[in-house]
């Protein structure tokens, strides 16, 4: 029920179920690039109040992923 107060708890989710809430609470599309991250598991939070940035961070350092933003606003996870 977090989500309806902004913040939305992960509890060992693949790659693949966190980048479908992205979309949603940001309105960005998401591409993962390096298909043996979409089972990565991850256990973390998301607060929508803050910038995507401030998460992706967060995920680039506990699961050494590396993230860019293409011109049309594409987000790639590599």
């Amino acid at each position: 029920l977090g989500w309806r107060e902004g913040t939305y708890y992960f509890n060992d989710a693949t790659m693949s179920e966190i980048m479908t809430v992205l979309p949603r609470w940001f309105g960005i599309e998401v591409k993962i690039e390096n298909t043996q991250l979409r089972t990565e598991l991850f256990t973390g939070i998301m607060e929508r109040h803050k910038p995507v940035s401030v998460f992706l961070d967060n995920l680039k350092s506990t699961m050494h992923i590396q993230y860019s933003f293409d011109k049309e606003g594409v987000l790639h996870i590599k």
